[in-house]
């Protein structure tokens, strides 16, 4: 069992692990934190003697013991002894910090890099874990690792990171113990002085860049994998997960229909595992794989990019795709006209492409006219006109896309110029969150970011983003830089450079 001592390790928003833990209901900064079991540090005792030991704690945190005002702050955390308050816990623990106590110092970091109960302030957090790692405290090492692969706070070093990594799961430490292997895996930091981002795959902010050949092979079980680590609903991903990654060809009807509810959703790791199976399944449709693929392109999947890649070089796939739209379906030149507009095909002019999608979105085609909106709004083969962009999105939402509702509403959002979206709709997204939508949830984080729409909770907005980039979300990663350059120190040791 964890020690007490630590037992803010498993607060960190960095960590890729899962949680289980009790209820603290009356905490209003932990919200869905649940605290784990902890060992107790004293043997039971009546209520009498327990309000003395209480009492002696307090005077003696009071008269400046560290220990004492480190324990006291646990207790105010966790609701032990003393009623729950985040504050007065972070006051403690910065109190014991303040005396250069290394696990203080650790799990006041823990609170600055969440803003619970104090300012958000990452930067101030990683000078905390370098200060309690340096002393040995083993899950300052894991922390301060992962903080040297984020290039958020401070500049990346793998090397560094990997050499922090190490040295917390040599002591045990699992979380270390397991994301060493993973590093070790993916060949990440095993060059000294290397600084540069990974290629190699998804892990934590590290996420694939498709600008450039990566040589990474997408396999069935990393889309398996990326849809259980999103943040869908975990009773649809229950009903749509395969047996075993082996088996996605093999999906049952009541699997796909789930993959597709999240899909319709705006979920990009559920596209790309529906695009898979339409692709690999007996009599497989490439139209259809090539449609699920590119809408997942579109949310900033980084699977998706390669694996429609791969799609549209295997042999015969044009002919197919131009036999298909010769016969007039629309699904084939929605497909072919997004192929041009993704740059992954020239064989349509931009005007041979802008028809076939006009065309299907006059046919009452929910992609199309997802796509043809966004010709509008971005400017992309037509004279930029936001509000035929989204007209256009209001007749996929009227067709039953719940994809072009979440971006109606999204847009309303993130647009000053336009009015915020009422309370109804706000609730919308976060049922779209709920499903997986990557499109809803930047929106919500926006609005934490801001205050449009919603209370301004800017701890929440960063751990929202954060979650988003672990998806693999670029719009979210530059969202989350944006915030951390805003109150960036300056200096040197936090120079960070795209």
């Amino acid at each position: 069992m964890i020690s007490r001592q630590f037992i803010l390790a498993i607060l960190m928003l960095l960590s890729t692990g899962t949680i289980a833990a009790r209820q603290k209901s009356n905490s209003a900064a932990l919200k869905s934190y649940h605290a784990p079991e902890a060992p107790s540090l004293v043997r039971p005792y009546d209520e009498t003697e327990r309000l003395w030991q209480d009492f002696q704690l307090v005077r003696n945190a009071n008269g400046g013991d560290a220990e004492s005002q480190h324990e006291l702050g646990l207790r105010y955390l966790f609701g032990e002894g003393f009623i729950a308050d985040t504050v007065k816990a972070a006051h403690w623990i910065a109190s014991a910090a303040n005396q250069h106590l290394p696990t203080a110092c650790f799990n006041y970091g823990i609170l600055q890099n969440n803003g619970w109960g104090t300012a958000w302030n990452p930067f101030a957090a990683y000078t905390n874990f370098r200060f309690a790692a340096e002393r040995h405290v083993p899950e300052a090492g894991y922390a301060l690792g992962l903080a040297l692969l984020d290039n958020l706070a401070i500049p990346r070093d793998e090397s560094e990171a990997l050499c922090w990594i190490r040295t917390s799961a040599d002591t045990g430490y699992a979380p270390a113990v397991s994301l060493f292997a993973e590093l070790e895996k993916r060949k990440i930091g095993t060059h000294p002085g290397d600084r540069s981002q990974s290629k190699n795959g998804n892990l934590g902010l590290i996420f694939l860049d498709f600008s450039q050949d990566t040589s990474v092979h997408v396999s069935d079980e990393m889309l398996v994998d990326d849809l259980a680590a999103s943040s869908a609903d975990s009773a649809q991903l229950a009903a749509s997960a395969p047996p075993s990654p082996s088996s996605v060809a093999k999906l049952d009807t009541p699997a796909v229909r789930s993959l597709q509810t999240l899909a319709g959703s705006g979920s990009p790791e559920a596209l790309a595992l529906i695009g898979r199976w339409q692709e690999e399944r007996t009599g497989g449709d490439v139209v259809a794989a090539t449609l699920d693929y590119e809408r997942a392109v579109r949310l900033d999947s980084p699977r998706a990019p390669e694996l429609l890649w791969n799609l549209t070089q295997t042999k015969g796939y044009f002919e197919k795709l131009r036999a298909a739209a010769d016969r007039g379906n629309a699904d084939a030149t929605v497909a072919w006209a997004s192929l041009v507009a993704l740059g992954f095909d020239h064989q349509l002019t931009d005007e041979q492409a802008f028809e076939f999608l006009r065309t299907a979105a006059e046919a009452h085609h929910p992609q199309a006219m997802i796509e043809l909106g966004l010709c509008y709004l971005t400017g992309r083969w037509v004279k930029q006109d936001k509000a035929k962009g989204m007209e256009w999105w209001k007749r996929a939402a009227d067709e039953g896309s719940e994809e072009a509702a979440v971006r109606l509403i999204s847009t309303s959002l993130l647009s000053p110029d336009l009015a915020a979206p009422p309370p109804e709709e706000i609730g919308r997204l976060r049922e779209a969150v709920r499903l997986g939508s990557v499109q809803a949830e930047l929106a919500l984080a926006y609005a934490q970011e801001t205050g449009r729409g919603v209370a301004q909770d800017i701890p929440s907005a960063v751990r929202t983003y954060r979650t988003i980039a672990q998806r693999g979300n670029r719009v979210a990663y530059a969202s989350l830089r944006r915030m951390y350059d805003r109150i960036r120190p300056k200096g040197k040791e936090f120079e960070v450079f795209p």
